[in-house]
């Protein structure tokens, strides 16, 4: 199932992002993208028991999930996530091309936190390019039991989608917007600076 978030604020947002030529600029509009992402995935959620009374957070809480992030272009996404889900659990792993040169990727970090069997995850990436980043996320996750995944991206490209629905038929993807790959805005991570 591929979800195309639709909201006019999301839209305005993702326009002004594509043309964003600052990086305070680009953070500040991907803080707001991932905050209204974040909204919208989880928005048929159901709430479960109140927060315990020794907790600083009030009111009805979602159930715990898993937030796994690409590190490190999920990490605003994923970070608006956490704030949704106080008691979820949060992972991280990242990827490099090959040294030798070939298609196949290398894990460079991974950190996944213990008892995730059985919950629901959100992994989280800015942006889906050839799909393989978002391939080998899911079989590592599904290594680690791991079954109800869904893939939450701002952009993606068409051919990226197909690569990951290729393995994975039943991953659910969430996306804002499918562009060329020379149309998704590149993010500065040096130069970014934090609001």
């Amino acid at each position: 199932m591929i979800v195309s978030l639709k909201h006019p604020l999301l839209d305005y947002y993702l326009l002004n992002l594509k043309h964003s030529n600052n990086s305070y600029n680009h953070h500040w509009l991907l803080e707001q993208i991932s905050n209204i992402v974040s909204i919208l995935v989880t928005k048929d959620m159901n709430l479960c028991e109140p927060f315990p009374n020794d907790l600083p957070q009030a009111g009805m809480r979602l159930n715990e999930v898993l937030v796994f992030s690409v590190f490190p272009s999920g990490l605003t996404i994923a970070n608006k996530f956490i704030c949704l889900f106080p008691n979820s659990k949060i992972g991280y792993i990242g990827y490099q091309a090959n040294k030798n040169g070939g298609k196949e990727l290398e894990e460079t970090v991974c950190l996944i936190p213990d008892n995730v069997e059985g919950l629901k995850t959100f992994l989280v990436d800015y942006s889906i390019l050839s799909g393989e980043t978002i391939r080998n996320a899911i079989a590592r996750l599904q290594f680690e039991y791991v079954e109800e995944i869904s893939v939450v991206t701002l952009f993606a490209t068409f051919e990226g989608l197909e690569n990951i629905r290729s393995e994975f038929p039943t991953a659910s993807i969430y996306l804002c917007s499918v562009e060329e790959e020379h149309n998704i805005p590149k993010i500065d991570f040096i130069n970014l600076k934090r609001i």
